[in-house]
């Protein structure tokens, strides 16, 4: 019985980690998003056009929604690129959401 219980035990222990090891594997791949240069620069573009009247030249004009520097980093730090996105995606422009379009929402978070 005891040799029973000790199996059933490894058993459940080792599904656990496996467990575990799958999730760290691909927690990386959701989080990382990656862009180029020419995405950047037609973000500055979008985001020169979009979103400078509100949220400033330096990205921070707005206290309650700065989009660079230390309160930026805080807020997303636990949070991915995707979820950027889909943030920008259904509340920017304020008066239009969704209204940029896939590489315009893209290139904006590649500025970003």
């Amino acid at each position: 019985m005891r040799d029973r219980a000790r199996a059933a035990f490894c058993t459940a222990a080792t599904l656990a980690v496996l467990s575990l090891v799958a999730a760290a594997a691909i927690a990386p791949a959701r989080l990382a998003m990656a862009f180029t240069a020419e995405q950047a620069a037609s973000g500055e573009t979008s985001y020169t056009q979009f979103c400078v009247a509100c949220h400033g030249a330096d990205l921070r004009m707005l206290p309650t929604a700065p989009l660079a520097g230390q309160d930026f980093a805080a807020k997303w730090r636990t949070r991915s690129t995707n979820d950027l996105l889909a943030q920008l995606r259904t509340t920017m422009p304020p008066e239009s959401p969704g209204s940029l379009g896939e590489q315009g929402y893209l290139g904006i978070v590649a500025f970003l």
